[in-house]
């Protein structure tokens, strides 16, 4: 009865996430222009430069900034405290991308994708985004975003993985869809290990 209950929860939290797929646009054009768009971190290659995965967000969110979608952009990520600095590589490809460097804004802690949308809204004051990531990320993005009352507009980036990357990426994405319904509806999470709070500057 626990495994089945188990499933069961898992199944209707996960769908309830997934209801948010409404949100994302698969066309460029059709996005309203907002003021921000928010790209989220990908993590890293060995050498240090940015994964395929951050590449082709990083693609998306300079395509948008370009055609005046947004007039600034937001990089949410890691700053190297817990894996590697992966916002200020992310920040120097939008900026050889053609992105101004007075229009982008660099959040340092969004170290999870529940941090980097409170902080979306805590720290700085969004009221709408447009958000980029893979299709498979967007509904958690605009489930936690809309969480803390920032209004979300799914952009999809291209997803290219092998049959085994593409397996264990779908488990771990399956259990972060249940873990941050909880996190939303239950209780909060703690702040990252060694953080003393999630709002930090």
């Amino acid at each position: 009865m626990l495994a089945v209950s188990g499933v069961i929860f898992i199944l209707y939290t996960n769908l309830t996430i997934l209801s948010y797929r409404k949100n994302i646009i698969f066309d460029a054009s059709f996005i309203p222009t907002t003021t921000v768009v928010m790209v989220f971190g990908g993590g890293m290659k060995d050498d240090g430069s940015v994964s395929d995965m951050a590449g082709e967000r990083l693609k998306v969110g300079i395509y948008l900034y370009k055609i005046g979608k947004a007039q600034t952009m937001l990089i949410t990520g890691d700053d190297g405290q817990f894996r590697l600095n992966e916002v200020d590589e992310m920040k120097r490809v939008a900026v050889k991308g053609g992105v101004a460097v007075d229009d982008i804004i660099v959040d340092r802690h969004g170290y999870r994708t529940y941090e980097s949308c409170a902080r979306a809204h805590d720290i700085y004051h969004l009221k709408k985004i447009v958000a980029v990531s893979q299709v498979f990320h967007l509904p958690r993005i605009a489930f936690l975003c809309e969480h803390f009352d920032v209004e979300v507009i799914g952009a999809p980036a291209e997803f290219h993985i092998d049959a085994y990357s593409w397996t264990r990426n779908t488990i771990r994405e399956i259990l972060s869809r249940t873990k941050n319904w909880v996190d939303t509806i239950l209780w909060p999470p703690s702040p990252p290990a060694g953080l003393k709070t999630r709002y930090i500057f």
